[in-house]
């Protein structure tokens, strides 16, 4: 299996040190696609049911992740949503299905390397050598359709 290579762009490189995407008002830069509102939302919900079963504290999952209790406090209430790579960690720390919480994010896990880094589907099209140019435009209008496409049938259920 071949090592999927993407490349990270810093939104703004003061703050390189950050965990998490800022909603897309709030970007300084454009670093492809960031979960939605309503993805990230999702999220927290999932995020929150897991931390309840396993019994940690907020503190102790903060420290565990070496992050802040306050950018672990975003997630929760849905505001900012961690990386692939950070989601992936949080995955492993609660013992949970690889996936459980990247796929609310609409990250999915392609691959899995060393560190167990998930892979979203926008950095796995871009970096798949085996496609042209022209067909990861294609890929990505028709992901990107269906993203737009979910989110209005999601809406309109509830």
């Amino acid at each position: 299996m071949s090592r999927i290579e993407t490349r990270l762009e810093i939104l703004d490189p003061a703050h390189a040190d950050r965990a998490c995407w800022l909603p897309q008002d709030r970007q300084q830069g454009r670093a492809g696609q960031v979960p939605t509102a309503d993805q990230r939302q999702a999220f927290a919900k999932v995020l929150r049911q897991a931390l309840e079963e396993s019994h940690m504290s907020g503190r102790a999952f903060a420290r565990s992740l070496d992050l802040s209790q306050g950018g672990i406090a975003h997630w929760l209430r849905g505001e900012t949503a961690p990386k692939p790579a950070t989601v992936a960690r949080v995955e492993r720390l609660l013992e949970l299905e690889p996936g459980t919480l990247a796929r609310p994010l609409g990250y999915a896990v392609v691959t899995e390397d060393p560190e167990g880094r998930a892979v979203n589907v926008t950095e796995a099209i871009k970096a798949e050598q085996r496609l042209g140019a022209r067909e990861k435009a294609l890929l990505l209008t028709i992901y990107r359709e269906l993203l737009r496409q979910y989110g209005t049938t999601d809406a309109a259920k509830e």
